[in-house]
């Protein structure tokens, strides 16, 4: 913006004009007192910021002394239209007379006196009355970033194709597009470690979660330095545990800096919303014709949606409830009647007003204790234009998962008509059912009962949330509606309880430890893997509900996985791993032992972590299999348990007399509560922390007694002479995020013969 008119004649100017500009609007303000600043991203342009006036709007022009001075004095009221006609109104008439037409440029003063003029500029999807332009006189200066039409370096002013463009600030459109971005950011740590059908790099975080895990494992099984034997480990990595600990340690920082920026930009957008420009915004639109709130009311409830989700937003949502002069205790979370204005905007504001409402519900929940009848009063009001009844309290049966192993009846809403429910829908991400806002919202009502039932210990409540959404297909569904992705948290669901089986086991081994019982710690030690952790501890964190910090239990988790070491059955298939693994000093030499599925060599390319697990697990989860009190009682012992893993067992006699023979096949599910026979012929109950007994049913089998003799533990018992043996096969089918199902062993059954 180059002047060719000397500086002297414009020192001795009474009045400089600019150059000729049209409007655009800024996308992004950070609103503070005196130095509130547009921004973008810094590897875009400036005019990237901004985006084009695409509706009739106000715009109103502030004029100060100088950028310090608090008090704008208003200059111009313009008037632009969707294709960019401009119109003023006379100085002497704003804020009630006609304008005239200018064109598609205008311009202004850019310098009076030899001093430069700074400009604020408001833009209104409505027009101000006289009562919000004159307060936007003395506080337009807090949020409106200050404008010099001179010639030199100023943000504010945006050069594009030749054209000058002077941005100004529209609240409603601020507030979206901060939205989009925090909204965008939260998004973001979703993508980064799930892999989820919506996810354009799935495969890629499909390969880094599988990379992950397994770096994890190893560093826990490498355990801590006083763990001497395991921690010996490292010697067959390259570089030690260094290049192993530099991944583990990127990881998370990737982690940690994309959870920084979604907490940075919520406290961007929160800080608008707070703003007096969006203060003075409601006013004006309510004061408006009553078919403009709707045109306010919808984004703005678009703007608070998935707040809960960052600690600046939680605090900004306490702050609305406890503000009983806000508007939402009218128009969102009423308590009475909605006014006409609230009926259309219910109407025309659809399901992002019910968003809202949703949003505010899981606050008032978690944190103001509010009861079911205070929800489903506020809700219904909402629906006044269903003209239906179609809401009521409910009891609702919830589970608490591994930690308290019981269950609790609560109040809920319950849907009585759903087929009345038929909001508009606004914005396009707005969810498909009315109901799934009620499932997120009785999720949360669940979550507060566990709260209020573990309050003692805070690490025991968190671990009890955690396993409560873990254990609940009901929960399943209603995180996804959370965090409006539900098919992006499928992958994580099975993870989260497995760190209460972790925490739980790590105090069982201890306590074990401390009473000398070194077979009893062993059997109590779970090894859930580190994914459990990595993906169900930021899980929790993005989803804002409580316990989400649980991430600190990383340190236990490392300590705890290091004794695996001890309950390996031999030292020389753990280290020959570490050796050939991605971190190790062999990796890619040939070989293919006993454990592996595949030759070393080919631990490379897509497959080279899913191959790696599976060895892995090959050694870890190695099935032992033993009779117990009977010969028709079996114990399966596993080297590690994973949680939520298939155990397939086979039994089979075979008697001197064929008739006699019988082969019986049962599948185990192995979830939070309890291990469960999947067919009547067997009941399957836990035995310690890594095994499962196996009870076969009499009537399924020959009615022969298999044992010699009167009753006695089997290890003092035989066979029955007309039995020639007894043959008991297992194999157990585990998955992992990302993974396809490993079955272990991968070659075949386990099998223990009885003769």
């Amino acid at each position: 913006m180059v002047d060719p008119v000397p500086q002297s004649a414009h020192d001795r100017a009474a009045v400089v004009f600019s150059r000729s500009f049209r409007f655009v609007e800024w996308k992004f303000v950070i609103a503070a007192q005196g130095t509130s600043t547009p921004f973008g991203d810094r590897s875009a342009t400036p005019y990237q910021a901004t985006r084009e006036i695409d509706r009739r709007k106000w715009i109103y022009v502030f004029r100060n002394n100088h950028e310090r001075e608090t008090y704008a004095d208003v200059q111009e009221e313009i008037r632009v239209d969707s294709n960019g006609d401009l119109a003023a109104v006379p100085t002497d008439r704003i804020g009630r007379g006609d304008p005239a037409p200018l064109g598609k440029t205008m311009c202004l003063p850019r310098r009076r006196f030899g001093s430069p003029v700074v400009y604020r500029f408001f833009a209104s999807r409505v027009r101000l009355a006289t009562e919000q332009i004159k307060e936007l006189k003395s506080r337009v200066t807090a949020f409106a970033p200050p404008v010099i039409l001179d010639p030199g370096d100023n943000l504010s002013v945006i050069e594009h194709d030749g054209a000058l463009l002077v941005p100004v600030v529209d609240p409603v459109t601020v507030a979206l597009h901060l939205h989009a971005a925090f909204t965008a950011a939260a998004d973001d740590i979703i993508n980064y470690t799930a892999a989820h059908s919506e996810n354009t790099n799935r495969k890629l975080v499909e390969r880094r979660r599988k990379k992950h895990l397994l770096a994890t494992l190893l560093k826990s099984i490498i355990g801590e330095a006083d763990n001497t034997g395991a921690n010996n480990l490292v010697h067959a990595l390259r570089g030690e545990q260094w290049p192993l600990e530099d991944f583990l340690s990127h990881y998370a920082a990737q982690v940690q800096w994309r959870v920084e920026r979604r907490d940075r930009l919520g406290g961007f957008l929160t800080r608008w919303l707070q703003s007096d420009a969006i203060r003075i915004a409601a006013a004006a639109y309510r004061s408006a014709s009553k078919e403009s709130w709707p045109q306010f009311l919808a984004p703005w409830c678009q703007s608070i949606t998935r707040l809960g989700e960052s600690p600046p937003g939680r605090r900004y949502l306490d702050s609305l409830l406890d503000d009983r002069t806000h508007f939402i205790h009218t128009y969102v979370w009423p308590q009475k009647g909605l006014p006409e204005d609230g009926v259309q905007a219910v109407r025309k504001g659809g399901m992002t007003i019910f968003e809202a409402w949703k949003t505010l519900a899981e606050r008032k929940i978690l944190v103001k204790a509010g009861a079911v009848d205070e929800l489903v009063a506020s809700l219904r009001i909402l629906l006044v234009p269903t003209g239906k009844q179609v809401l009521k309290p409910i009891d609702q049966v919830v589970e608490y998962g591994n930690l308290l192993r019981t269950t609790r009846t609560i109040k809920a809403v319950g849907i009585v008509a759903p087929e009345a429910i038929k909001p508009a829908r606004p914005f396009a991400t707005a969810p498909r059912a009315f109901g799934a806002i009620v499932e997120s919202v009785n999720l949360v009502l669940a979550i507060k009962s566990t709260m209020d039932a573990t309050s003692g210990d805070p690490k025991t409540r968190d671990l009890a949330i955690i396993g409560l959404v873990g254990s609940s297909l009901d929960a399943a569904s209603a995180i996804g509606t959370l965090m409006k992705k539900s098919e992006k948290v499928v992958a994580t669901i099975s993870f989260v309880s497995g760190i209460i089986d972790v925490y739980l086991g790590h105090l069982e081994m201890q306590n074990a430890f401390k009473g000398g019982d070194t077979d009893a710690a062993n059997a109590a030690f779970v090894t859930t893997a580190g994914s459990t952790i990595g993906v169900a501890g930021t899980f929790m964190a993005l989803t804002a509900i409580p316990g989400g910090q649980i991430v600190a239990v990383i340190g236990l988790l490392i300590v705890a996985i290091g004794w695996i070491y001890k309950a390996l059955a031999g030292k020389a298939p753990i280290e020959r791993f570490f050796a050939r693994c991605s971190w190790g000093k062999e990796h890619l030499v040939a070989g293919k032992p006993d454990w592996a599925p595949t030759d070393f060599k080919d631990w490379q390319g897509d497959k080279e972590f899913d191959r790696q697990l599976e060895a892995l697990l090959s050694i870890i989860c190695s099935i032992d299999i033993s009779p117990g009190d009977s010969y028709r009682v079996l114990k399966y012992k596993m080297g590690w348990l994973p949680p939520y893993a298939t155990l397939k067992v086979r039994y089979e006699e075979k008697w001197r007399d064929a008739a006699d023979n019988r082969t019986l096949e049962t599948e185990i599910q192995l979830s939070a509560q309890a291990p469960t026979s999947t067919a009547a012929n067997a009941i399957a109950r836990a035995d310690g922390r890594n095994g499962v007994k196996v009870e076969l049913v009499g009537k399924y089998l020959s009615p022969k007694d298999p044992h010699n003799g009167p009753y006695d533990m089997v290890r003092r018992r035989k066979l029955n002479a007309n039995l020639k043996a007894i043959e008991v096969s297992g194999r157990l089918i585990v998955s992992f995020d990302g993974m396809a199902n490993v079955t272990l062993p991968h070659k075949g059954w386990a099998k223990k013969q009885f003769h």
